[in-house]
Parts: C-alpha cells; sequence; structure tokens
C-alpha cells in the first residue's frame, strides 16, 4: 500500500477489512493458489488496473500510519478504561472502530 502497488491477498477477516476488493486489489480464496495465480496474471496483463489500485493505495497511505493506527488504539483504551464496563456500549468489531 504505502509503495503505491496493488495488494493481492487471502480472503479472511484481517484483510477483507481492509482491503476493498477491485478498488485497492484482489483477494483470493485462502489456500487456492489457482485464483492466486489468476489473480497475479490480471495485474500484470491490466497495467491500467494496477496503476489505478496503486493510486488509490498511495492516497490511504496516512490512514495507516503507525500514529494514526496508535491514537486509535490508545484512545479506544482510555475508553474502556474511562468506567465500569455496563455503562458503557463497546464495539462488537473491533477492527472496524480502529478504521474511524
Amino acid at each position: 500500500m504505502a509503495l503505491g502497488k496493488p495488494i493481492v491477498a487471502s480472503n479472511i477477516d484481517g484483510y477483507r477489512e481492509v482491503l476493498e476488493t477491485d478498488q485497492q486489489g484482489l483477494l483470493v480464496p485462502p489456500g487456492d493458489a489457482h485464483s492466486l495465480s489468476r489473480a497475479l496474471l490480471t495485474l500484470i496483463n491490466e497495467p491500467q488496473l494496477r496503476k489505478k489500485m496503486g493510486a488509490v493505495n498511495l492516497s490511504m497511505v496516512d490512514k495507516y500510519s503507525w500514529e494514526e493506527i496508535a491514537t486509535k488504539i490508545l484512545d479506544l483504551y482510555a475508553n474502556v478504561l474511562s468506567g465500569p464496563p455496563w455503562l458503557k456500549s463497546f464495539p462488537v468489531d473491533t477492527e472496524a472502530s480502529l478504521k474511524r
């Protein structure tokens, strides 16, 4: 992402939550070598798609900087530690809360 390149990754929770398919890269089923090779060949054979995905990724780099992620994690911890848990509503999906 930080290099302005498209991403090819397994379609699992962590990547699926961060990567917008067909915008930033391609997700393939875990353990499916054939799908992985097809995704890589797609990017090799389609320079405009590569360039478009790379540009999108480059524009999003700041969103995933260590400073940005650390701030979101510290905010989450501060929220958790600021009072009794029965008075709070916690996000069900902590990964989604880190994206805010």
